[in-house]
């Protein structure tokens, strides 16, 4: 928690100074490259990093490590091919054409969005949350400082994207210092890593398709605002992910992470049950505060702090909060999924997910609605998906048996 509000006031703190150096369109292009990148995240590792926490052996864990930088490589290779052989087709499918050029750094921040989060999982299975700390806190001062310095100097919307860069091989590096002397990755055989991933095979069979599905559902709007409306509101919304569920994304993984951790140890399911309703109501109640103190803050709080540009950011907080807010407590709990070996039950919520996201813009645009409109459609769809989801998490809590658990 530590780690992850420091890392966030840095974001927060020199916001007010990003905003006046890029316009809501530079903020399109990242939003755009995100998307893209973050869709294309789930191969990188096919879900497997979240393996190496449970695996019962060092050893076993090291090969899921090796697993998973191995294919991260291969997947990012193979993005670039793609690109190269796509790109101006990409970028009109988008309507940008800026974002062609960028396109070609993907597979880069593809590699090392794989690395980090293999490391992450490593370093939170030997409990070293001080070091991921550590690295966010060197990530967000890192990307931050990178945008700022390449926005003085008129590089834009690139400095958005390079920052990111930047940061993210930081805090990789800030990783690399803390392994400690057990990672020998260099003396588990291809036999081993093999093994492992063959025992772990629910991960990459199940769990990476709901999730690339749950990537698909959480990014659909943007390609579908876009296509339909135009670029207008992929600015507000990207500085939206940014200032509001951007952090609240970071310290959800935080949480999870270590609640992964916690329930990865536990075999009896009462001790489960208690946890999670435990932190379940803890959580249910932030998230009410969080929307109780976005709809207090007026809307000329955003104009004087990010720039007369920026007016409009306001109204889409306001309506986005309340999707944000469920956002937030599903992402903390969603481990309690895999720990009770849900994949399957959770390939089909990703699959709603989805179907709701597309259903709700498609009825605000075909019916005639305005853009503003059709937003308020989406958000509906949104909170209806996660109140399903969290009425779906809660039952496999109450309804799992200790064999189950064991398993």
């Amino acid at each position: 928690m530590m780690g992850t509000g420091a890392a966030q006031a840095i974001t927060f703190l020199l916001a007010f100074i990003v905003t006046r150096l890029y316009s809501p369109e530079d903020f399109t292009t990242l939003e755009h490259y995100a998307m893209i990148l973050s869709v294309l995240s789930v191969f990188s590792t096919f879900k497997m990093e979240l393996a190496i926490v449970q695996a019962d052996t060092d050893v076993k864990a090291l090969a899921l490590v090796k697993w998973c930088l191995r294919t991260t490589l291969i997947v990012s290779l193979l993005c670039l091919l793609i690109f190269v052989l796509f790109n101006s087709q990409i970028a009109a499918l988008f309507q940008n054409e800026e974002l062609g050029f960028y396109l070609y750094f993907i597979p880069l921040n593809l590699l090392l969005f794989g690395m980090f989060q293999v490391m992450v999982y490593w370093h939170h299975r030997n409990k070293l949350y001080k070091a991921s700390s550590a690295s966010k806190v060197t990530f967000n001062a890192t990307n931050e400082l990178s945008k700022i310095s390449f926005g003085w100097l008129g590089i834009t919307p690139g400095g958005l994207i390079f920052g990111n860069l930047l940061g993210r091989l930081a805090s990789i590096l800030a990783f690399f210092r803390t392994l400690g002397p057990n990672f020998k990755i260099k003396e588990i055989s291809n036999s081993e890593m093999t093994a492992a991933a063959k025992d772990y095979s629910e991960y990459y069979r199940f769990s990476v398709w709901g999730s690339f599905l749950a990537k698909l559902a959480a990014w659909a709007h943007i390609f579908l605002f876009t296509y339909f409306f135009g670029l207008w509101s992929i600015g507000f919304f990207a500085l939206s992910r940014r200032l509001v569920l951007g952090p609240l994304n970071i310290f959800s993984q935080s949480f999870a992470q270590v609640f992964y951790q916690q329930i990865s140890a536990m075999r009896d399911t009462q001790a489960i049950r208690r946890l999670f309703f435990k932190f379940f109501f803890r959580l249910i109640g932030l998230a009410g505060l969080m929307v109780v103190i976005v709809m207090l803050v007026p809307n000329s709080f955003y104009t004087f702090m990010l720039g007369d540009k920026w007016g409009e950011l306001g109204g889409f907080i306001k309506l986005l909060i309340f999707w944000f807010g469920l956002n937030f407590v599903t992402s903390c709990l969603a481990f309690i999924n895999y720990r009770l070996k849900k994949q399957k039950q959770m390939l089909f919520l990703d699959s709603l997910h989805l179907v709701i996201v597309v259903s709700s813009i498609c009825f605000g645009f075909f019916n005639g609605y305005s853009e503003w409109e059709t937003l308020q459609w989406f958000v509906l769809g949104k909170i209806i998906f996660f109140l399903i989801n969290i009425g779906a998490m809660v039952y496999f809590v109450l309804s799992s048996s200790k064999l189950s658990v064991n398993e």
